[in-house]
């Protein structure tokens, strides 16, 4: 179980924006480990007071090896490090940095199925990795914001739109239990292309690469992520909508 809960005070050019509490999220978790090779986990949230309800988190685990373990349900797609861990009593900040919130689309909730290991090269060293077929973004991507091209209004694809998955992986080295260096991606179509076997339109990926990092020294300790997107829209809309968005945070 876990709660959030901020009073929050912002000011823009002066004015006041904003003076308010703010019941942020209250988080439910169960895990149940049904015998030694399988297990259970899920996650319900609650949002800004109850008007969003949604499961973050449902998995069925089936260990054949410690380096291979089979995943399905509703998962936390590995789409960078901060969408893994990303509320607050893993992270010093409450407020999540945009490029998780605007172009990874944390959290990022995925129904899908694939498998997830580690491996360890040495007594201080570590090779994880997670590889998924989910159903991917919808089109929501181009048309569910006026505001433009908005990747997290894709998401939520719980029944896959176009019948074609998306895939989505993260490799990460952590050479030393203080320095972990991950790559991830999430490619896929997003647009409905075929209806009862017609083409309609041209097939239309999203591609998402994230790198990221972190590294710790006595009290200090430094993470960032770098995310780029790329997004194949229609001809007519060139120049209207953004084709490419990247961000960082330090």
């Amino acid at each position: 179980m876990k709660t959030e809960a901020h009073f929050r005070f912002e000011r823009e050019e002066g004015i006041t924006e904003e003076v308010t509490f703010e019941l942020k999220r209250f988080n439910l978790f169960t895990y149940t480990p049904v015998s030694d090779r399988a297990r259970i986990a899920s996650e319900l949230e609650f949002e800004e007071g109850g008007e969003e309800i949604k499961i973050e988190l449902a998995t069925i685990d089936f260990e054949i090896h410690e380096a291979l373990t089979f995943r399905g349900g509703i998962i936390l797609s590995p789409l960078g490090r901060f969408n893994l861990a990303h509320d607050s009593p893993a992270n010093d900040l409450t407020d999540r940095p945009l490029v998780s919130t605007e172009i990874t689309g944390t959290a990022l909730s995925e129904a899908g199925m694939g498998f997830f290991g580690a491996f360890y090269p040495s007594a201080n060293s570590r090779l994880t990795y997670e590889l998924y077929a989910v159903n991917g973004f919808n089109d929501g991507v181009l048309g569910g914001s006026p505001d433009g091209t908005r990747i997290p209004e894709g998401k939520g694809n719980f029944e896959d739109n176009n019948q074609n998955p998306a895939f989505v992986g993260r490799v990460a080295i952590s050479p030393h239990p203080s320095l972990e260096v991950g790559v991830s991606g999430h490619t896929g179509p997003y647009n409905v292309h075929t209806v009862e076997g017609l083409e309609v339109d041209e097939k239309r990926s999203l591609t998402i690469f994230v790198l990221d990092g972190e590294v710790r020294w006595n009290r200090f300790e430094l993470q960032g992520e770098y995310a780029r997107a790329s997004v194949d829209i229609p001809e007519q809309l060139l120049g209207l909508q953004a084709e490419d968005q990247q961000g960082l945070y330090l």
